[in-house]
């Protein structure tokens, strides 16, 4: 896995008492669904070996890991985990746990919560695209495929702004000038 529980306390509120089996189960779900697919294949098979065995092999890449993937997958783990923790599926359906000493978070507050941690998220991938945009792909020498622009149905959290008949997207070569909500 590309990052452990420990890195998410760096992101966002998490305490070191929840299994690990809880989160890595959330780790390599993102990993596998949201952040792989959106890699060049040999860049993720690079970072795979940085954070196996860190020794300055691609120092632009790691760097590149350190400041923008990481986050964005930290962000979309806790968004995952946060979603789905307390939550228990039984034979009765779906139940929530609670206990003597605390109270579940109301309902408005979660969505609150939740959209922050989203939006933090998507902010982190723009940053991601925009510096791999910035740096022409290319890293330790590497040109890696530009597979985020290939996978334009991604929801980002961005909206279109309609501006005298233009409409701006997420950051593109072509164009610096985009619009968060």
């Amino acid at each position: 896995m590309l990052i452990s529980k420990s890195d998410l306390k760096t992101y966002a509120q998490f305490s070191d008492n929840i299994e690990d089996r809880l989160i890595n189960f959330h780790i390599q779900k993102v990993q596998d669904t949201q952040i792989e697919p959106l890699l060049d294949p040999i860049m993720f098979a690079n970072l795979e070996i940085i954070v196996a065995s860190p020794s300055n092999s691609y120092p632009e890449l790691e760097t590149l890991f350190d400041n923008y993937i990481k986050p964005w997958i930290a962000y979309n783990v806790i968004y995952s985990f946060y979603t789905q923790h307390g939550i228990n599926v039984t034979q009765y359906g779906m139940r929530v746990a609670s206990e003597d000493t605390s109270q579940p978070v109301a309902p408005e507050e979660r969505a609150v919560m939740l959209r922050t941690i989203q939006t933090d998220a998507n902010n982190y991938y723009l940053r991601f695209q925009k510096q791999l945009y910035k740096d022409d792909l290319t890293y330790d020498g590497i040109t890696y495929t530009d597979v985020c622009e290939k996978n334009k149905g991604v929801n980002v959290g961005m909206k279109a702004i309609n501006r005298v008949g233009k409409k701006f997207y997420p950051y593109t070569p072509a164009s610096e000038y985009y619009k968060y909500l």
